[in-house]
């Protein structure tokens, strides 16, 4: 909503929904003769950097709600 564009979304399920394409998807099932045996030295990749982010839904709240929240509230989130 930038550049003089006053309208609200239609529906606020779909608010920054954009372009995005989800699809389900499905994995092999989980083999244990294929498992790193424990005793293999992979500690070399604890330091590497990785960037995470996660976003399981979204809502809007005005401030003063949002100050009001403590721990232990729960947000209700509308689905991405």
């Amino acid at each position: 909503m930038g550049n003089g564009d006053t309208t609200a979304p239609s529906d606020a399920s779909n608010a920054g929904a954009g372009d995005i394409n989800v699809q389900p998807t499905s994995f092999p099932p989980v083999d244990d003769q294929n498992a790193v045996p424990a005793n293999k030295n992979i500690e070399f990749v604890l330091d590497i950097p990785l960037q995470v982010t996660v976003q399981i839904g979204s809502t809007r709240m005005l401030i003063r709600e949002l100050l009001q929240l403590g721990q232990g509230s729960v947000i209700e989130l509308n689905k991405l």
